[in-house]
């Protein structure tokens, strides 16, 4: 680098901590604005109508605690199902289907580097699936054919010699955070906050998970080996292994699942091959929680060793309000570089449902918001359910002689479920980056809109 550039870089420097700084302000302070505006609303909080109905699980073991708020029998009441005349074989048919259309703007320096944001449409997710019981054996199979036709999950799931436990070998979700654990049917944004990047979402691998504690602690244990990105999940090669461990409690809770306060911890630990081609090492890169964006930061391949992670959950439901939080950090062991690195990504959102409903939770997730009155044709039909959402989320990919850049979001988000299986969603982000990409300077912001018509059965 020449002196005069050296200097340049020099004066600069401050400049470019105020600008994080003053954006960092106003982000805060566009996410504070969300959440303290509803409070006027509580005064409107309906009560409940009538005491709530304890729903029996329908399951294929016997649990201790209360049923998951959406099983595969009898989440909507109905379902298109077939069982053997003496009742040892059992199978469900369902799916999802989440049409999405996205618009926005990017700063012209950050652009340069990302590439332009394209106002589009998608199917995000068209699913198919049907599971169920062979003698009390359990089984799903589950397919996506938006875009490129992929196996999200295969498996079988054994009956434990563990109380209230069970095995599942195939290829599934590992236990790994938990906006990840909760479906996609149930989150309440139409993306994932940014610290999923570091989480993989669906491994072949074998676990254990049980409850205890009365249903109040949940746990999940698992080893995995990487999967070849084709449809049928293959896995062969000195490629990753992995063991990954999570769990949950409640330490407080009243009226069932109305009122409770969630913790979590999970971790894992990954053997990596460094001697892979670069186009097939490991590497973190992320849009700003907008499916159709750019990657605003971005690792490029990491020549990694060995790679382990640990993540921090709490959340709060108290009536129609709930909160939820989130930190995770990442390590990589390299096999060359100056040094080695550790990312961090952390996120809070909440949300108020503005008709009086909450979040339902079991076993360390969160399940179907049910309406009060779905929205019908004639005298009989209500409003559904009405909820006001706020998130901020950052990652930073800029450590140890690696830089990813750093970005931070603001997601303001209105949901509107017309009942128990229909939602429309509408998502505003405001994202900041700094060196997007890894580019020294390429700082600035990008604007989104994402509206989602979501239906499932």
């Amino acid at each position: 680098m020449s002196r005069a550039r050296a200097s340049e870089r020099g004066l600069t420097a401050p400049l470019a901590q105020v600008r994080r700084a003053t954006r960092r302000g106003l982000l805060l302070l566009a996410l504070a604005g969300m959440l303290l505006s509803p409070s006027s609303l509580l005064a409107q909080h309906r009560a409940e109508r009538g005491s709530e109905r304890v729903r029996t699980q329908q399951g294929r073991f016997a649990q201790a605690a209360a049923p998951r708020p959406d099983s595969a029998r009898n989440a909507l009441g109905v379902q298109v199902s077939r069982t053997s005349t003496d009742g040892d074989v059992e199978a469900q048919l369902g799916g999802r289907i989440m049409f999405d259309y996205s618009a926005g703007s990017i700063d012209e320096r950050v652009a340069g580097v990302t590439g332009p944001m394209e106002d589009g449409t998608e199917f995000r997710r068209a699913r198919l699936f049907v599971e169920g019981t062979l003698y009390d054996i359990g089984y799903k199979f589950q397919v996506d054919v938006a875009g490129a036709p992929d196996i999200n999950d295969m498996y079988l799931e054994f009956p434990s010699p563990l109380p209230n436990a069970d095995i599942k070998v195939g290829k599934f979700k590992e236990d790994l955070s938990l906006v990840e654990r909760t479906s996609s049917k149930y989150i309440t944004f139409a993306a994932r906050p940014l610290l999923t990047e570091f989480t993989r979402g669906r491994d072949l691998g074998v676990r254990l998970g049980g409850r205890a504690v009365g249903g109040a602690f949940t746990y999940g244990v698992g080893a995995y080996r990487a999967t070849v990105d084709d449809a049928l999940g293959t896995s062969q090669g000195d490629g990753e292994y992995k063991g990954t461990a999570r769990v949950t409690y409640v330490p407080w809770s009243r009226d069932g699942t109305r009122r409770l306060v969630h913790v979590g911890a999970s971790g894992s630990v990954a053997r990596l091959d460094a001697d892979l081609p670069s186009a097939e090492q490991p590497a973190e890169a992320h849009e700003p929680e907008v499916h159709l964006a750019p990657d605003f930061v971005d690792t490029g391949p990491l020549d990694a060793e060995r790679a382990t992670q640990l993540g921090l959950e709490l959340a709060l439901v108290y009536d129609a309000f709930s909160l939820q939080a989130e930190s995770l950090r990442k390590h990589y062991d390299l096999d060359t570089g100056p040094g080695d690195p550790t990312f961090g990504a952390w996120y809070v959102s909440g949300s108020y449902v503005l008709t009086g409903e909450h979040r339902p939770y079991d076993g360390g997730e969160f399940g179907r918001l049910r309406p009060h009155e779905s929205v019908r044709a004639g005298e009989k039909g209500g409003m559904g359910a009405w909820e006001l959402a706020a998130r901020y989320s950052t990652m930073d990919l800029t450590d140890g002689g690696r830089m990813g850049g750093e970005v931070e979001t603001v997601t303001l988000g209105v949901n509107w479920y017309l009942n128990p299986a229909v939602r429309i969603m509408a998502n505003y982000v405001l994202a900041a980056v700094d060196d997007a990409a890894g580019t020294t300077g390429a700082d600035g912001d990008g604007r989104f809109v994402t509206v989602r018509f979501q239906a499932d059965f």
